[in-house]
């Protein structure tokens, strides 16, 4: 709200966040750390919602916290959604936001330890479903990092799209995986938690 520009960061192996602000100088970008702290443990993915200035990172054994952009509030969060082995299967890693006007916003967590990604309610918390990119003409993904959401209309993608990296392709590489958001959003609406059986 104030104008400035933050950045955030994890470091996985020492669990540390860190929040710089940016700005500029005489044409040249400075940053600087104005809020640091450690987690507890390893440390993933993170996203912010501008709108209402909360932070969504991801404890990759534990899961995602949320908490105030504001540098003031300190290391003060909250449990948004808990590793059960059910929705989040360690490790959380990847988050994104889904924001939608039609069906209400979304935050996106890839489930590591079962190559699927977790979709839960922004406002509630609660579980809208999971879902999984399957091997078609190319291979499935399998072990994500890193996802992202576009969820504004692109040419062949009405709805948008969802990215996902994926850890090894067939040849042993890895790549990254466009799903069309429509099709994400018609599997969650026909998921159901005994599918998973």
């Amino acid at each position: 709200p104030d104008g400035g520009v933050d950045v955030f960061f994890t470091e996985d192996d020492t669990g540390r966040f860190s929040q710089l602000r940016l700005g500029f100088e005489d044409g040249t970008m400075t940053s600087e750390e104005v809020r640091s702290f450690t987690i507890g443990t390893i440390t993933e993915g993170c996203t912010v919602d501008d709108r209402t200035g909360t932070v969504y990172m991801a404890e990759e054994n534990v899961g995602v916290w949320t908490f105030s952009a504001d540098p003031s509030a300190g290391d003060d969060r909250v449990m948004f959604a808990e590793i059960d082995n059910e929705a989040l299967v360690a490790d959380a890693e990847g988050v994104t936001l889904w924001p939608s006007e039609a069906y209400g916003d979304r935050l996106v967590v890839s489930s590591q330890g079962d190559s699927a990604y977790a979709v839960f309610d922004l406002e509630t918390a609660e579980l809208i479903g999971r879902f999984e990119i399957a091997g078609g003409e190319i291979d499935r993904t399998t072990e994500t990092d890193g996802i992202d959401i576009h969820a504004g209309a692109l040419p062949g993608y009405p709805e948008g799209l969802f990215l996902a990296q994926d850890d090894a392709e067939d040849t042993g590489g890895q790549n990254f995986k466009i799903v069309d958001l429509t099709d994400v959003r018609l599997a969650l609406e026909g998921w159901s938690a005994s599918d998973e059986d």
